[in-house]
């Protein structure tokens, strides 16, 4: 029986599942997410693709993953597939688009009520002082539910199904805690920067008609689980980890990487300290002070007393 006290918001996708047996259509736009968005990484690929498969097979949940597309360099082509997907594949309607993290932390969020997809474009990066707000934006992505805020009406509460996307020229533009869980980091490539006749082909096949094929195309050839698994941690992924550790873990790995001929294993405290006080000034980092340096390299550490002086065993260095 209907309930009289619910109302759906869901407007469905853009796209529909066909049945189809000939996909030659989709070969540039597969091709592009195989080579340029996963870089021939069959792992990386296979999991992206399942992912999409999830979205448009359970519209009902939220697949609590958010997909980081990077790249250094203009024109790589990490938001063409993104632009493919919100106009012909998810559909304006369910897709939420911001220019920047602003729009989507705004107090009154009513834009975000039917929409399934958020995709947050132009990252910014994390010295431009927006990590202020990412517990918030981990909430909205991991919380059951979305509080939405009219402007001038009453608030209220609906089911979280959102999946997130965010593309960034800036590598450190998100930070990531060693045990994440959450975030599936793509490093683009960037062979086919500045390669207009590769663009122009590649946007021809962006069709309402190639929306549908990719839809069946997805759903037949990449069957989602249950519930999605955690994502692959990349090299790119395990990049953006070490550069969020803190200045002090930073100088240490470095150091015990580099092995110069002044490299000792069994240092005192104090003499480790002033290398990283002189590593701070090279690199123009902030320096933390003695105590906290002895403090965070403790934790990674082992002390070792060496006639009678505490040393740092950098051979038990473990992060």
């Amino acid at each position: 029986s209907k309930n009289t006290h619910l109302f759906n918001l869901w407007t469905g996708f853009k796209a529909h599942d066909i049945d189809c047996d000939n996909y030659d259509s989709l070969d540039k736009i597969l091709w592009h997410i195989r080579h340029i968005y996963c870089r021939d990484n069959e792992r990386t690929y296979n999991y992206f693709m399942e992912l999409i498969s999830y979205i448009l097979t359970y519209p009902e949940r939220a697949s609590k993953i958010v997909t980081f597309i990077y790249s250094e360099r203009q024109g790589s082509g990490k938001n063409c597939i993104m632009d493919f997907f919100q106009k012909h594949v998810f559909g304006d309607r369910v897709t939420f688009y911001s220019p920047g993290i602003d729009s989507v932390l705004e107090k009154h969020n009513h834009l975000m009520k039917n929409k399934k997809v958020c995709v947050v474009d132009e990252l910014s990066s994390t010295g431009n002082n927006w990590m202020g707000d990412f517990n918030k934006l981990k909430s909205m992505i991991t919380a059951p539910v979305i509080t939405i805020n009219p402007k001038s009406n009453q608030q209220y509460q609906i089911d979280n199904v959102l999946s997130w996307f965010m593309i960034s020229n800036y590598e450190d533009a998100i930070r990531l805690e060693k045990s994440d869980r959450r975030y599936f980091c793509l490093n683009v490539s960037e062979e086919k920067v500045d390669d207009i006749p590769y663009f122009n082909e590649l946007i021809n096949t962006f069709t309402d008609d190639n929306g549908d094929l990719f839809m069946s195309y997805v759903k037949k050839y990449h069957p989602p689980p249950t519930h999605m698994p955690p994502p692959p941690r990349n090299k790119f992924k395990q990049s953006i980890q070490q550069n969020c550790y803190p200045t002090s873990i930073k100088f240490v790995m470095e150091y015990i990487d580099t092995k110069n001929d002044e490299f000792e294993e069994v240092i005192k405290k104090g003499d480790l300290f002033k290398l990283y006080v002189q590593w701070c000034a090279d690199t123009r980092d902030k320096c933390k002070s003695r105590n906290n340096f002895y403090k965070d390299v403790s934790k990674h550490v082992k002390i070792k007393q060496v006639k009678g002086i505490r040393c740092f065993d950098l051979s038990t260095f473990n992060i």
